[in-house]
């Protein structure tokens, strides 16, 4: 394991290194902004925000492509708005809940897998005059679990852009979260290579399904879904990390294993897309699945979320609920604590079967110039998150015990940093405010939602 801590190292340097001559120097910057403006915008050095921006711009023109915005996960910002003819969307959003399953990643690193190398890529849609087929297949290998991997489907598409219907089906054998709402599988690579840190809680998911959905105008879309899936529960495999101390890896939840058929329906309003300049965009989702087999359960999923720039001032908030009726296994329960969740509690450290969060945080994005140096570039951010999680009666309807009895059954956690101008790279430092207690500290290489 040394032997790859060195070579990883060493490709760090290397990907460096070949930014740097792709890239304009800073030498080759100050020359022009000197010629432009004279000798005092000359000796004026970038902040740190800006050479963080700058470096990752260089990284990504040498490779050709937006290297950290694939691998932290970032979705692409496109102020077209409505679908053109060659507009390619990724069908996450729309065929799963958000954030409720795993995004294909060539490169990941967590404390199931270990490391895992893969070749393929996500399902796409592409919009288009014509009907067309649409096929994806990825496979990958797992080091830590010896452990292959694949998914692949096909789908049709026909209509026009605005009323487009998609039928499909699809196969998998992977390695699956219901936690990828919280934190990217880039992000959470991050720190699992680098601190010994894993934000997320992971399964073994093999099956199959085939779908249909309905597009409209306005970014509104239906869906409909028959799956069958084979659920097991994955352990540890590695504890090893560049870094962490004598710390090890959290174990991974264990549950007995099951098949289940499931019917999922769900609804999905896109109500614009994000980008850094206006930041303005909302979304919401609905999504019920009945599952029966080896489990007999219900679960209702519901998110609203939105981010408005008013001057200096970007506004961005999330409402997550989720309720699950019956018997339901492991990765249809909700836990909640740590980064993404209440950041100012330990990691997942309320647990139920109905679950309600609320986050805000409110960024600052311009300051007066004689303090904008206090920040070093970044922009000052608050944020507060308040979630009420329950354990009810299987037999329970799904709005029992939904919403807090009492205002003790609240938790609270508020926090305050320092962000880039998008709210991508963050770091600051959060509390709960239930007791006196020491704050944890949060970073973040992702936007929160």
């Amino acid at each position: 394991m040394r032997a790859f801590g060195i070579v990883l190292t060493f490709l760090c340097f290397a990907t460096l290194l070949s930014a740097q001559s792709a890239g304009p120097s800073q030498s080759d910057r100050s020359k022009s902004t000197k010629d432009e403006t004279g000798l005092a915008a000359a000796m004026t050095l970038p902040s740190p925000a800006e050479t963080l921006s700058d470096w990752e711009q260089d990284v990504s023109e040498s490779l050709g492509y937006d290297y950290f915005d694939e691998l932290f996960g970032r979705e692409e910002s496109d102020s077209s708005g409505l679908p053109g003819d060659a507009d390619r969307r990724s069908s996450s959003s729309i065929n799963s809940f958000p954030g409720n399953s795993e995004e294909f990643s060539a490169l990941r690193y967590n404390r199931v897998d270990g490391l895992f190398i893969g070749v393929g890529s996500d399902k796409r849609q592409v919009w288009s005059r014509y009907p067309d087929f649409l096929s994806h297949f990825s496979v990958g290998y797992s080091f830590g679990s010896h452990y292959w991997q694949a998914q692949g489907g096909l789908a049709y598409q026909l209509g026009d852009p605005e009323g487009r219907t998609i039928v499909g089906a699809e196969a998998h054998r992977i390695s699956d979260t219901h936690e990828a709402w919280k934190m990217t599988s880039g992000e959470n690579t991050a720190h699992a290579l680098l601190a010994r840190e894993d934000y997320r809680n992971y399964f073994r998911r093999a099956g199959w399904s085939a779908y249909a959905e309905q597009h409209f105008a306005f970014g509104l879309s239906l869906s409909a879904r028959y799956q069958q899936d084979r659920y097991e529960s994955l352990p540890r495999s590695i504890d090893w990390s560049l870094f962490g101390g004598d710390k090890n890896f959290r174990d991974n939840p264990q549950f007995e294993a099951g098949t289940i058929n499931s019917l999922i329906f769900a609804l999905n309003i896109d109500g614009g897309e994000r980008n850094e300049v206006e930041d303005n965009y909302w979304r919401a989702a609905v999504q019920t699945e009945l599952g029966r087999n080896d489990y007999n359960f219900e679960q209702y999923l519901a998110e609203v979320a939105h981010s408005h720039r008013i001057e200096f001032l970007t506004l961005r908030s999330r409402l997550r609920v989720g309720a699950t009726t019956g018997e339901a296994p492991l990765p249809k329960l909700y836990a909640l604590g740590g980064i993404g969740s209440l950041p100012g509690f330990n990691w997942n450290e309320f647990n139920g079967n109905r679950m309600a969060l609320f986050s805000t945080e409110l960024q600052f994005n311009e300051l007066p110039d004689d303090v904008d140096w206090l920040t070093l570039g970044f922009q000052p951010i608050v944020f507060a998150d308040a979630a009420s999680i329950t354990q009810s009666a299987a037999a329970d309807g799904p709005f029992t015990k939904l919403l807090p009895e009492r205002a003790d059954d609240i938790k609270f956690s508020i926090g305050a940093g320092l962000a880039s101008s998008d709210g991508a790279f963050r770091i600051g430092a959060a509390w709960r405010t239930d007791i006196a207690a020491a704050p944890n500290l949060v970073l973040r290489f992702t936007p929160a939602w």
